[in-house]
């Protein structure tokens, strides 16, 4: 065995396949329209895209930004994400919460009902935009 092969043994890649097209796509929008520290109107800047794993499949996350243009404000140009973004996902998670919901309580339990009970509830969407 190489000296390579025996530092890379067991370690496996995140991921090394490609991702199937998203089935849903939300487009979230910020609820406050003005700067909460100048109350001057912020503007939509740019929208950032996310893939989300959920129980319905995999959901592309459209998410528009808005920017505080006033200079003299503390809040120039920092970004303001959509509310409705943390009730969906954790930041920088690829799952959403209805499946860590579903999944954290069997996750310790680690026994062969928990892993059919999530099987049975998350469906063939679930099965397909894991695996996919």
């Amino acid at each position: 065995m190489k000296v390579s092969e025996e530092l890379t043994e067991g370690l496996e890649m995140s991921r090394s396949w490609c991702r199937v097209k998203p089935a849903d796509e939300l487009v979230l929008i910020p609820v406050q329209k003005s700067c909460p520290e100048c109350g001057r109107a912020m503007r939509i800047r740019y929208t950032n895209r996310r893939a989300v794993v959920s129980l319905r499949g995999l959901v592309c996350l459209r998410l528009k930004i808005r920017h505080c243009e006033d200079r003299t404000c503390g809040r120039y140009h920092q970004a303001w994400r959509p509310e409705a973004e943390g009730a969906l996902a954790l930041p920088q998670h690829e799952f959403g919460l209805d499946v860590i919901a579903l999944v954290g309580p069997c996750a310790t339990a680690n026994t062969a009902a928990c892993r059919k009970s999530i099987a049975s509830s998350t469906g063939a969407a679930w099965r397909s935009a894991s695996a996919a």
